[in-house]
């Protein structure tokens, strides 16, 4: 057995230097770049700053480091994960929040990455957490000094890495899969109705309020806890562009009358009302039923299209769309750091109504690639199930045998 700190060379500290004029610094890596996979995400944007060319020097990150998330995580996400640096392209570094774990020479990179990859998932990261002033901190040294390690030799290090390198790649072939299928809607949406915001087919427009029922949903509140109904509601977290996530359903005390008033039916569409980042006031998706009985927060706006003149999965793509967006974002103010629309702006929302057969025939083209999408989904979730089984059985002796 062997330390953490006895696979890394001196740990590196971050940088964050100074804001770079005319964005012509140094890249730096930050943790909004980080997932939860071990791999980087450039497509949120790599900072640009300032910094001492002798700090660069000997700070800049090398192909095959480590870098680890010293500040951040959050109550539902532990601070300390970690992902694989693998560019050559440019100079980069990371941030004051992140520090360089380099590898030593007789130990595989990759395989001390899926290592510590499994740790995190382990929750052994857990007891070496400090929060101050809001932020969670890793006490990084701790950490490498006191967890201890069984590590094969090379070769088998190596081994190891392929296989998990083999499984992972699997995993990413069907999360591009999942992600071409809302690629294929929304070109079938721009296919069949046109650019929403140039709207080139002249389809007829017309406020939402005037093809639907709109309201807001009830406020939670501690003064709720002498109401005799508790039921399941939705709230913000669990509604996404065109996406409804159950993952995490809470419930709240109501009475009858606001039972019945504010209970959603299949086919009711949920628009965010409030949120602190403006371009996600507006997001929509269309509620299916999954729950028998379930309600909504004063955060979510409820749509209740009426169907004779529109098809709620088609006016949701369509608020989802630029055209939708635009008129949300517009719309939007701001109190106190939080980005809101009213009821009044929704209704106010214009909307495109293309006649309703070939709304319909979109709504069916949504339904089957829904369809194909769950089983994708389930099928990711088993990979993803038998990655962490592999990594289980990688780290404790029973992946690879000793030969």
């Amino acid at each position: 057995m062997v330390k953490l700190a006895d696979l890394f060379e001196k740990p590196i500290t971050g940088e964050w230097g100074t804001e770079a004029n005319n964005n012509e610094g140094f890249n730096v890596i930050r943790t909004t770049n980080f997932t939860n996979i071990g791999k980087l995400d450039l497509k949120k944007g790599i900072a640009k700053r300032e910094l001492d060319f002798g700090v660069v020097e000997r700070k800049k990150l090398r192909p095959g480091d480590i870098i680890i998330e010293k500040s951040g995580g959050s109550d539902n996400q532990l601070v300390g994960r970690v992902v694989y640096f693998d560019l050559d392209d440019d100079i980069y570094l990371c941030n004051n929040f992140t520090a360089i774990l380099r590898p030593r020479k007789e130990y595989f990179p990759k395989f001390i990455l899926y290592y510590m990859l499994y740790l995190y998932h382990r929750g052994k990261v857990s007891k070496f957490q400090n929060k101050t002033t809001g932020i969670i901190n890793l006490k990084l040294n701790d950490y490498l000094d006191k967890v201890l390690v069984e590590v094969p030799k090379f070769e088998i290090q190596r081994r190891i890495a392929a296989v998990l390198d083999k499984a992972q790649e699997l995993i990413d072939k069907r999360k591009q899969q999942i992600e071409k299928l809302d690629e294929f809607l929304q070109s079938v949406f721009l296919d069949m109705f046109g650019d929403p915001v140039k709207n080139p087919k002249g389809w007829e427009k017309k406020k939402l309020g005037y093809v639907s029922h709109i309201q807001g949903g009830l406020q939670v509140t501690t003064k709720r806890a002498d109401n005799p109904i508790e039921l399941p509601y939705l709230r913000v977290a669990n509604v996404y562009r065109d996406l409804i996530d159950l993952k995490e359903i809470k419930t709240i005390k109501v009475t009858e009358g606001e039972a019945k008033r504010v209970a959603l039916i299949k086919g009711d569409i949920l628009i965010v009302e409030g949120h602190g980042n403006p371009i996600e006031i507006g997001r929509s998706a269309v509620w299916e039923g999954s729950i028998q009985i379930c309600l909504h927060q004063n955060h979510l706006i409820r749509v209740r299209v009426d169907t004779d003149y529109a098809v709620p999965v088609f006016i949701s793509y369509y608020i989802n769309s630029a055209g939708g967006r635009q008129q949300m974002f517009k719309a939007g103010k701001t109190t106190s750091g939080l980005n809101t629309i009213s009821s009044k702006n929704v209704k106010e929302t214009l909307v495109l109504l293309p006649p309703l057969p070939l709304q319909k025939q979109f709504g069916a083209i949504v339904e089957k690639v829904k369809s194909l999408k769950a089983k994708y989904t389930d099928s990711l979730t088993e990979m993803e199930n038998l990655f962490n089984s592999l990594m289980g059985r990688a780290f404790s002796g029973k992946l690879v045998p000793a030969r």
